[in-house]
Protein backbone atom coordinates (compact mmCIF):
# COMPACT_ATOMS: atom_id res chain seq x y z
CA UNK A 1 0.00 0.00 0.00
CA UNK A 2 1.06 3.34 -0.64
CA UNK A 3 2.08 6.22 1.87
CA UNK A 4 -0.44 8.73 2.06
CA UNK A 5 0.40 12.34 1.11
CA UNK A 6 -2.95 13.73 2.76
CA UNK A 7 -2.46 12.06 6.14
CA UNK A 8 -1.41 13.56 9.00
CA UNK A 9 0.71 11.30 10.11
CA UNK A 10 2.48 10.20 6.69
CA UNK A 11 1.93 6.57 7.30
CA UNK A 12 0.04 3.95 5.80
CA UNK A 13 -3.86 5.12 6.21
CA UNK A 14 -5.16 1.67 7.00
CA UNK A 15 -2.57 1.05 9.54
CA UNK A 16 -2.54 4.68 11.26
CA UNK A 17 -5.70 6.37 10.88
CA UNK A 18 -8.42 3.39 11.38
CA UNK A 19 -7.90 3.18 15.16
CA UNK A 20 -10.36 5.44 17.07
CA UNK A 21 -10.02 8.66 15.83
CA UNK A 22 -10.05 8.14 11.64
CA UNK A 23 -8.33 10.73 9.92
CA UNK A 24 -10.67 13.05 7.35
CA UNK A 25 -9.04 11.36 4.54
CA UNK A 26 -9.41 7.71 5.70
CA UNK A 27 -13.47 8.53 6.02
CA UNK A 28 -13.58 9.96 2.62
CA UNK A 29 -11.74 6.85 1.01
CA UNK A 30 -13.93 4.91 2.82
CA UNK A 31 -17.50 6.68 1.57
CA UNK A 32 -15.89 6.61 -1.86
CA UNK A 33 -15.69 3.08 -1.75
CA UNK A 34 -18.92 2.25 -0.28
CA UNK A 35 -20.59 4.04 -3.06
CA UNK A 36 -18.19 2.54 -5.43
CA UNK A 37 -19.05 -0.78 -4.48
CA UNK A 38 -22.96 -0.08 -4.41
CA UNK A 39 -22.63 0.87 -8.13
CA UNK A 40 -21.07 -1.82 -9.18
CA UNK A 41 -23.35 -3.69 -7.57
CA UNK A 42 -26.03 -1.78 -8.74
CA UNK A 43 -25.04 -2.64 -12.48
CA UNK A 44 -24.04 -5.93 -11.98
CA UNK A 45 -27.86 -6.60 -10.59
CA UNK A 46 -28.84 -4.34 -14.08
CA UNK A 47 -26.86 -6.51 -16.57
CA UNK A 48 -28.75 -9.65 -15.03
CA UNK A 49 -32.10 -8.31 -14.79
CA UNK A 50 -31.51 -7.30 -18.99
CA UNK A 51 -30.84 -10.69 -19.61
CA UNK A 52 -33.64 -12.66 -20.88
CA UNK A 53 -34.59 -16.26 -19.02
CA UNK A 54 -34.95 -18.26 -21.65
CA UNK A 55 -38.18 -21.01 -22.43
CA UNK A 56 -37.61 -24.66 -21.33
CA UNK A 57 -38.18 -26.55 -24.49
CA UNK A 58 -40.25 -29.56 -24.58
CA UNK A 59 -39.92 -32.85 -26.83
CA UNK A 60 -43.18 -35.39 -26.13
CA UNK A 61 -42.73 -36.50 -22.79
CA UNK A 62 -39.20 -35.06 -22.18
CA UNK A 63 -38.32 -31.12 -21.56
CA UNK A 64 -34.89 -29.36 -21.43
CA UNK A 65 -34.88 -26.77 -18.60
CA UNK A 66 -33.16 -23.85 -18.19
CA UNK A 67 -31.30 -22.64 -14.86
CA UNK A 68 -29.09 -19.82 -14.10
CA UNK A 69 -26.37 -20.33 -12.32
CA UNK A 70 -25.90 -18.08 -9.01
CA UNK A 71 -22.24 -18.02 -9.11
CA UNK A 72 -21.13 -17.61 -12.79
CA UNK A 73 -24.36 -16.50 -14.16
CA UNK A 74 -24.27 -18.97 -16.94
CA UNK A 75 -27.55 -20.86 -17.42
CA UNK A 76 -27.15 -24.62 -17.50
CA UNK A 77 -30.24 -26.99 -19.50
CA UNK A 78 -31.26 -30.03 -17.68
CA UNK A 79 -33.57 -32.75 -18.95
CA UNK A 80 -36.41 -34.50 -17.08
CA UNK A 81 -39.04 -36.51 -17.94
CA UNK A 82 -42.92 -36.33 -17.54
CA UNK A 83 -43.85 -38.43 -13.98
CA UNK A 84 -40.57 -38.64 -12.34
CA UNK A 85 -38.81 -36.60 -10.02
CA UNK A 86 -34.90 -36.83 -11.94
CA UNK A 87 -33.63 -33.90 -13.60
CA UNK A 88 -29.93 -34.34 -15.37
CA UNK A 89 -27.53 -31.99 -16.52
CA UNK A 90 -27.00 -31.86 -20.36
CA UNK A 91 -24.81 -28.67 -21.38
CA UNK A 92 -24.30 -25.05 -20.47
CA UNK A 93 -25.44 -22.16 -23.33
CA UNK A 94 -25.55 -18.54 -22.75
CA UNK A 95 -26.94 -18.00 -26.63
CA UNK A 96 -29.69 -19.02 -28.33
CA UNK A 97 -27.86 -20.14 -31.11
CA UNK A 98 -25.67 -22.19 -28.72
CA UNK A 99 -28.55 -23.91 -27.16
CA UNK A 100 -29.96 -24.54 -30.71
CA UNK A 101 -27.02 -25.90 -31.69
CA UNK A 102 -27.07 -28.47 -28.66
CA UNK A 103 -30.68 -28.99 -29.19
CA UNK A 104 -30.05 -30.77 -32.45
CA UNK A 105 -28.26 -33.71 -30.78
CA UNK A 106 -31.59 -33.83 -28.31
CA UNK A 107 -32.19 -37.35 -28.95
CA UNK A 108 -28.56 -38.40 -27.66
CA UNK A 109 -29.56 -36.31 -24.50
CA UNK A 110 -32.68 -38.18 -24.50
CA UNK A 111 -30.85 -41.50 -24.64
CA UNK A 112 -28.36 -40.87 -21.94
CA UNK A 113 -31.10 -39.82 -20.06
CA UNK A 114 -32.78 -43.23 -20.16
CA UNK A 115 -29.93 -45.58 -19.82
CA UNK A 116 -29.50 -43.13 -16.29
CA UNK A 117 -33.14 -43.90 -14.91
CA UNK A 118 -31.86 -48.23 -15.58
Amino acid sequence: MKRCRQCPYRKNCRDVCYGDAPCDFARAFDSLDRKLKWWQAKAKAADAAAKPTPEPRIFGDYVFSPARNAFNSKTSWWISKKGYAVARYCFTADTEAEVERQLQSADSYIEMFEEGLK
